[in-house]
Parts: structure tokens; sequence; C-alpha cells
């Protein structure tokens, strides 16, 4: 074969093996479309997480700081205040097992609930939307102002989701003052404190 025949075929090789500005430009466009579909499912992906993430921790502290009060009121040696009015902060005064006084606020502007004990004081819970504590006479039945008074107490809390329509969860449990003593020597007809009872939101 030829030199010049030879290379002629070469430079035609080259020419069909190399793309064209049409291929190029259908495959930036492939690429540009396949990234922006990837950023946009991943970018949901990480919305729906922390939205989720974010309602278990509220539910969570829901929960804790009713099991706390539950596990705290029931072992205390007795009950000093108990404040609780709507559009105020909720106040728990009492003296725990150790004889040390524990005091706990609710902030409802912060939405938090702080505890003060042995002059410290520190953030209980936080996202607790309500909080509040109602005391009851022996029956479990009969409203109670007066601390020496009070047998069973009553808490209820409230946390907002971050939702568009402002759903909330409520969770409520009845402790029992073991410090108080039982009527006639008999159990009280309540919830037991360590159940939760969940109430679903109401609708808007």
């Amino acid at each position: 074969m030829k030199p010049h025949r030879h290379k002629q075929l070469c430079c035609k090789r080259a020419q069909r093996s190399g793309l064209s500005l049409l291929e190029v430009t259908m495959a930036c466009s492939l690429a540009a479309l396949l990234m922006t579909s990837v950023v946009g499912m991943l970018h949901t992906s990480r919305q729906v997480w922390e939205l989720t993430d974010n309602h278990s921790s509220r539910i969570n502290s829901l929960h804790g700081t009713l099991r706390h009060a539950s596990r705290e009121l029931r072992s205390a040696q007795s009950l000093l205040t108990l404040e609780s009015r709507s559009g105020y902060p909720a106040v728990l005064e009492f003296r725990d097992r150790s004889g040390q006084v524990q005091r706990w606020t609710h902030d409802p502007k912060s939405e938090t609930v702080m505890c003060a004990r042995g002059g410290d004081t520190g953030v209980l819970a936080e996202h607790i939307h309500s909080l509040n504590f109602q005391g009851y006479a022996a029956d479990a039945k009969t409203p109670a102002t007066l601390a020496s008074g009070i047998h069973c107490v009553r808490c209820t809390a409230t946390v907002k989701l971050k939702k568009k329509n402002d759903e909330t969860r409520t969770a409520e449990c009845w402790v029992w003052l073991r410090s108080q003593g039982q009527p006639n020597g008999s159990p009280p007809t309540i919830l037991p404190s360590e159940k939760l009872a969940v109430q679903p939101a109401p609708v808007r």
C-alpha cells in the first residue's frame, strides 16, 4: 500500500472514532438531567429525615418528662407547692426521697421545663408546649388545692410537631403519692403511674 493511501485511511478512522458536537451536547444534557434528579431526591430525603427526627425528639421529650415526674413524685417525702393556671408557668415543688427540695417550673414562652435541686438549676425537658399539674384527694376524683390534702397528681403535657397544621401530641399520667398513704389500705382507682395515655391531636 502506498504511504499516501495509508495516511488517508488513518485520517478517516480517526475522524470516525471522534464525537460530534451534537453527541457531546446530548451527553452533557443527560448528565445534567440525571444530576438534577439525584440532587432533588437527596434533598427531599433529607427533609423527610429531619422532620421524622424532630418529631421523634419531641415525643421522647414528652414521655420522658412524664416518666420523670411519675418516678420522682411517687417516691417523694412530701408535696410542697403545686401551681398550674392557664397562661402562667406551672410550678411543682416537693421534697424528694433524699430530703432535698426539687422545684419544677415550666416556661410556656421558651417551652422548657426547668428543674432546681439543691441550688443547681438545669433544663429538664425542651419543646414542651404546655404542662399542667392537677392535685386530687384520696378518691382521685375531688380536686384538691392544699398540698396536705393532695393524694394523687395528674400530670398532662403537650408538644407541638413541626407541621403546617400545628399538629400536637398530648400525654398524661396519674401519680399516687406514697407519702400520703392509701385510703383504707386499698389502691386508688386511677391509672397506673407507669402507663402513659396518649391522646390523638384534635382535628383543626
